[in-house]
């Protein structure tokens, strides 16, 4: 998708808690914080073509046994309401269907806490809001803030995408860390679509706590800028 938010699926459901004999020798398949096994990347698709996925969220695990078959166990699934419910309330849920239901329901509290947001902006906190997971990162043995880690940055996102969500950074800004919103609209360049030329651009005063900052010049600070369109 070229225009819509693409959710994959990562797990941080690693232990089995079934008590029968099959179960108790499995061991779970994907790592703390890893990839879910039911999860698709982007990693064979064409450079020229989006990044996906963009966000990941809890889709579940899967088990390994002794014998190397694959088992879908309670203990490594989300739980979600049941078709049944009568007769069973709750079920299983996993994969990316469980991952974009759960992205689904943080943009509907979004939506609910500013109803006058445009769907672009929306979908802008979402991704705004995702983070790679520390656990990851340190699997990974990279910074990703550090010049020169273009490549490895590149195959981590076609993997985990921005990273999982935070539905209290999506929903407000943090006790250090503001969210500032800008709707507006542009029209960067004008000509043919293969001869552009360089049209508008937009400056925005960005309202920086100048007193706390010249007091900590030794402080870093990072500026976040998501732009959704």
């Amino acid at each position: 998708a070229w225009n819509a938010i693409t959710v994959g699926a990562i797990t941080n459901r690693c232990t089995v808690t079934e008590d029968d004999d099959e179960a108790r020798r499995s061991s779970p398949v994907a790592p703390f914080w890893g990839l879910s096994p039911f999860s698709r990347t982007s990693h064979d698709w064409r450079p020229d073509w989006p990044i996906g996925p963009d966000i990941v969220m809890e889709g579940g695990n899967l088990a390994r046994s002794h014998e190397g078959d694959f088992l879908h166990l309670d203990s490594l699934q989300p739980l979600s309401t049941s078709a049944a419910f009568r007769l069973r309330p709750l079920t299983r849920f996993n994969a990316t269907s469980a991952a974009t239901a759960q992205a689904a329901r943080i943009a509907t509290e979004i939506l609910q806490r500013y109803p006058d947001y445009r769907a672009e902006t929306i979908r802008g906190l979402l991704v705004h809001a995702a983070r790679w997971p520390r656990e990851l990162l340190s699997r990974a043995r990279f910074d990703p803030h550090r010049a020169g880690s273009t490549e490895p940055v590149t195959r981590l996102m076609r993997s985990y995408g921005f990273g999982v969500v935070n539905e209290a950074r999506a929903l407000a800004s943090l006790q250090n860390e503001t969210t500032f919103v800008i709707e507006g609209a542009i029209q960067p360049y004008t000509g043919k679509w293969n001869d552009p030329k360089i049209n508008e651009c937009h400056l925005i005063a960005l309202p920086w706590p100048r007193d706390l900052l010249r007091d900590h010049p030794d402080h870093g600070a990072t500026l976040r800028v998501t732009l959704s369109y």
